[in-house]
């Protein structure tokens, strides 16, 4: 309940701000728009799993909820077009990332067609193009997120390794929540391959957030043990890097406190148990257990360690120091829930095919028949089923059993159960294990640069950059030019205030006594205001390309440093010839004393040049000059005097 009023809260915000810019429409949004679809992002995803998850959203219980989402898919939408991969770029990758998950969980079916024709999609910046394939990072992020392509699994390691590897600016709460979707999705194939199942996902134990999504059962995905193994390596420096307080993770409007992290050690160590207990692979166990000893060795500079508990029941539970015993097949799942006396079942579910047998374990039961049906079981319950069972009870039943019935969901009894004995699991461990050991043989140990030259990625064709149809670009014509009507007529009063204050100063001029009247006073008086404006706004547009291409100066990579240091020496000339005509044209300039239409005519030819090369669109000038060009330089075409027709109707000619 209180996730959906969270998540409620910052939907009416969105709605009461979209109202507000709808009244007030000449408000800058786009920073306010980013900014709020981040918290709601936030919301929908908090980094712990006690406050809630996608899988306990329910907009029923929203006022206005639908209305908001409608504002929300809108705010998606524009960020995406107005999301600029040259600006901000240290934030570009966690707001790229923000972003696409919103539009994957709210706007999935209609979202590749507007991102397609993003500015992120078509403009690539050479720092996240991929060393080895030059292969676009943005492409790996969104063929993980949308999860339709069979390489999609290996997209989002590849993207992870890439940004940590590099040590690229990132929000950690964001990449936690990439790497949890794409451990889901590794579980998830894992487990759908028959060669390692004899009934897909069978005796499965995940949170219900792993499991909502249709596109991870229905598509079938490549999985690579080495890639995996590599992103564990990445994240046990992530894990690292937390415990020693390195500093290129950070959070929204917050410090990464010893409370924060260790709230997301957990975090990263509850994924990692998650996918040790269900993924039957010696090595991939090898490197979740190398991350906990690790954990539980290096004490951390501070206190308190909350996490520690349940690092420290996994090496128990484990066997991973000398001397432990035997390691417990369910030691893992065992440690998350005795970590929060079995709270933490409250987010877990144990899948259950209806001709297996299962193991019981203290967590809610979801029985299926097919895996498709599985989304749909888990989205019809609003709240989670909080366990009954009592705290002093073992955290799961081991023995073998067959379904009484075929209930979708069942909730386990509260009899006690002894405590198994590590020769019940031998035979299938050792089964399972052989299964693995062949496919890590088959599947031949790769460094980075070499899985990179090999990875042949399969991007959804709707997420590709493609051209506009004939009939979207006639659409976007008739609503350009309405548009600069519009800026025309929004513009007309700012302009014509402009022209009536150069007008009076013009006309202050021709009331001095050394002023001379005559046809150039006409001149001065008429078209040349109009001519002074389109010098300034062209000033003023140069000034801003000269600033602008300063600040990228230190942004972009040494090889357009160049190019950008020749395009500042231009616009600086060009700057210089404008200030020069300004002097020349202003109403005070002793240039006009001279009267010289020869010389003006020549100042309105130089001033159209210059609107010419001027590094920005002035198309809304070109009315104002026009008047002055017509004015002044234009010959004036004289319509020749007819002669009235002589009238010789009254002519004798007998008498000439």
């Amino acid at each position: 309940m209180r996730y959906n009023t969270r998540v409620a809260i910052h939907i009416w915000q969105i709605l009461i701000l979209q109202l507000l810019y709808s009244a007030h429409p000449h408000l800058d949004r786009r920073d306010s728009m980013r900014d709020w679809l981040n918290y709601l992002c936030e919301a929908l995803n908090p980094p712990f799993f006690i406050q809630g998850s996608l899988a306990d959203l329910d907009m029923s219980l929203m006022p206005f909820g639908l209305d908001g989402m409608k504002v929300v898919k809108t705010w998606i939408r524009e960020s995406f077009y107005s999301l600029d991969p040259f600006y901000k770029r240290p934030q570009f990758l966690t707001a790229l990332m923000r972003i696409t998950h919103l539009s994957v969980a709210f706007d999935r079916n209609d979202a590749p067609a507007y991102i397609s024709r993003a500015k992120c999609i078509v403009s690539r910046p050479t720092e996240l193009l991929r060393k080895g394939d030059n292969r676009y990072l943005v492409e790996d992020l969104l063929n993980s997120y949308f999860g339709t392509g069979r390489s999609s699994i290996s997209s989002g390691i590849l993207y992870i390794l890439y940004v940590l590897d590099n040590h690229l600016y990132s929000n950690l709460s964001v990449l936690c929540d990439c790497i949890e979707d794409i451990c889901s999705a590794f579980v998830i194939t894992y487990r759908l391959d028959p060669e390692f199942n004899d009934f897909p996902l069978h005796n499965v134990v995940l949170p219900c957030n792993w499991l909502i999504s249709p596109h991870k059962f229905t598509m079938e995905k490549e999985v690579k043990m080495f890639l995996m193994r590599m992103l564990l390596d990445a994240i046990a420096r992530v894990v690292e890097a937390l415990r020693t307080e390195a500093e290129f993770l950070w959070l929204n409007q917050t410090k990464l406190t010893p409370i924060l992290r260790n709230i997301f050690i957990f975090r990263i160590c509850r994924i990692l148990c998650l996918v040790g207990h269900n993924i039957r692979n010696r090595f991939i166990k090898d490197k979740v257990n190398n991350i906990m000893l690790s954990l539980h060795n290096n004490i951390p500079p501070w206190r308190p360690a909350n996490y520690r508990k349940l690092v420290d029941d996994i090496v128990k539970n484990q066997a991973l120091l000398p001397g432990g015993g035997w390691p417990m097949r369910d030691g893992y799942l065992r440690a998350l829930l005795s970590f929060d006396d079995n709270k933490g079942a409250s987010n877990l579910v144990h899948l259950v095919h209806k001709s297996g047998r299962p193991w019981v374990y203290r967590v809610r039961q979801v029985s299926y028949e097919k895996v498709i049906e599985i989304p749909n079981l888990l989205s019809s319950f609003a709240e989670v089923v909080q366990s009954t069972l009592r705290v002093e009870a073992p955290a799961f039943v081991p023995c073998l059993e067959h379904p009484k019935d075929h209930t979708e969901v069942m909730q386990d009894d509260e009899k006690e159960i002894t405590e198994p004995q590590p020769e019940e699991f031998e035979g299938e461990e050792e089964r399972q294990g052989d299964v693995a050991a062949n496919a890590d043989a088959e599947d031949s140990p790769e460094t980075l640069d070499e899985a990179v030259e090999s990875f042949a990625p399969d991007l959804d064709e709707s997420l590709r950059a493609s051209e506009p149809s004939e009939e979207e670009g006639k659409s976007a014509c008739k609503v350009q030019k309405a548009y600069r009507r519009y800026v025309r007529r929004r513009s007309s009063r700012a302009v014509n205030a402009e022209i009536d204050a150069i007008f009076m100063a013009c006309l202050k001029e021709t009331q001095s006594s050394e002023w001379r009247q005559g046809y150039y006073s006409l001149l001065f008086l008429g078209p040349l205001p109009h001519l002074l404006v389109c010098l300034e706004r062209g000033i003023a547009l140069t000034h801003t390309a000269k600033a602008k291409t300063k600040g990228l100066l230190n942004k972009e990579s040494h090889e357009r440093l160049e190019e950008l240091g020749r395009q500042r020496s231009e616009i600086a000339a060009l700057l210089k010839e404008g200030v020069k005509l300004r002097k020349q044209l202003e109403p005070s300039s002793p240039a006009h004393h001279a009267r010289d239409i020869d010389a003006l005519k020549h100042a309105v030819m130089e001033v159209k040049e210059f609107m010419q090369r001027v590094p920005a669109n002035m198309q809304d000038m070109q009315s104002d000059f026009q008047v002055a060009y017509k004015a002044i330089v234009a010959e004036k075409k004289r319509k020749p005097k007819e002669r009235p027709v002589l009238n010789v109707e009254d002519v004798d000619y007998s008498e000439i």
